[in-house]
């Protein structure tokens, strides 16, 4: 029950790290809601998914940021960037396998290329999270069990709750690239 539990916040911290909309005191802030005229993020305008695409993310990003960062895609953008070749006829998503007991990564040149369901089609998101976001946990984690109330006790079941207070705030613009496509 913990370990579903701990995938679960896991789950949906990702999920509002990408869609929070930052409005203070209700949601976190996620990537969806920055831009580039409130808070300074580079964009890139693209009309298609291309190489160039990709490399004029990764060239908008200060190189000191490079180490760490990672794409961000939908499913749709993912199968796009799958089917890109290069000058040579080389695909340009790898798949690098690890001999330590890790999954498999896919690359873009070097860069790692993440699939969420809450990345809109139009985006794509190249980001160092580690330098773009401070995270505040203001107590820890708890996990209450509760099996002692009236109604736990007549259908005896117990109910778990994981109590955490999370925020996150952009603290570096410019470790976060935001790619709109079509637009």
């Amino acid at each position: 029950v913990v370990d579903m539990l701990a995938r679960r916040l896991g789950a949906t911290l990702d999920h509002h790290a990408i869609v929070g909309t930052g409005v203070q005191g209700e949601d976190l802030q996620g990537l969806n809601s920055l831009t580039k005229d409130a808070h300074g993020i580079n964009e890139v305008v693209a009309t298609a998914v291309d190489a160039d695409v990709l490399l004029d993310a990764i060239h908008s990003m200060h190189p000191s940021l490079l180490n760490g960062a990672e794409f961000l895609v939908s499913r749709a953008t993912y199968n796009a960037i799958s089917k890109l070749k290069d000058a040579s006829g080389q695909y340009i998503l790898k798949l690098e396998r690890s001999v330590a007991p890790e999954a498999p990564q896919y690359r873009a040149f070097g860069f790692p290329v993440n699939v969420s369901n809450d990345v809109p089609d139009n985006r794509i998101f190249f980001v160092n999270i580690n330098h773009a976001f401070a995270t505040l946990i203001k107590k820890g984690t708890q996990l209450v069990r509760i099996s002692n109330d009236t109604q736990n006790a007549l259908r005896g079941t117990h109910t778990f709750v994981i109590d955490a207070y999370v925020d996150f705030r952009l603290r570096d613009p410019q470790a976060v690239v935001a790619v709109k496509i079509g637009e």
